[in-house]
């Protein structure tokens, strides 16, 4: 739904469309949004093998690997609207998103904190916080319920000993992050 309400947006912005449609898809998009967060919340099973085959800084790592990261997995439900980094804050895990989306909001100076991007299921946010022990340099909050995998700081540190490929990984991934961000030069820490 985030991305269905980003597309249109972007297609108006354009003229791609009238504005009399995107604001009826708009419309719809927010009826649909409301009525899921209406809905009881229940944990979802999502399997952290699969989640990490989808994640592509994990994909290389051999599976002896994988499953030694699988075991330091702690998992956490979020619900919508709760802030799972703030920015300014010292960071100490990476997270991986199992379902749901979630919003990254930056503040600049005293300016109220605009959204830079929206992260779906599969994505993965913090991994600055794991190289550099630098702080968060964005808020992350749920948009929708769902869940998400945190993998502490000294669970990686104890991982990249026995598992030197997967520093590698986190190395290549936070220049990916770097890379594709428009807008900004740093990951989501």
């Amino acid at each position: 739904l985030e991305a269905e309400a980003e597309a249109v947006t972007r297609i108006a912005s354009t003229g791609g469309i009238p504005e009399s449609i995107a604001h009826e898809a708009h419309r719809r998009v927010e009826e649909e949004q409301r009525r899921l967060i209406r809905q009881p919340f229940e944990a979802l099973e999502v399997n952290p093998r699969d989640l990490l085959s989808q994640i592509s800084f994990f994909q290389e790592l051999p599976e002896d690997e994988l499953g030694d990261i699988v075991e330091n997995l702690i998992s956490r439900p979020v619900r919508p609207g709760e802030t799972i980094i703030r920015q300014g804050d010292r960071g100490a895990s990476l997270f991986l998103i199992a379902s749901g989306v979630v919003a990254v909001l930056r503040r600049i100076d005293n300016e109220p904190p605009k959204r830079i991007a929206s992260l779906y299921t599969g994505d993965f946010f913090g991994e600055m916080a794991i190289l550099t022990s630098s702080p968060r340099n964005a808020t992350v909050q749920a948009v929708s319920a769902g869940q998400i995998y945190e993998l502490m700081k000294r669970d990686v540190d104890a991982l990249t000993r026995t598992c030197p490929s997967l520093h590698e990984a986190l190395v290549s991934a936070l220049a990916d992050r770097k890379n594709a961000n428009t807008g900004t030069s740093e990951a989501i820490s």
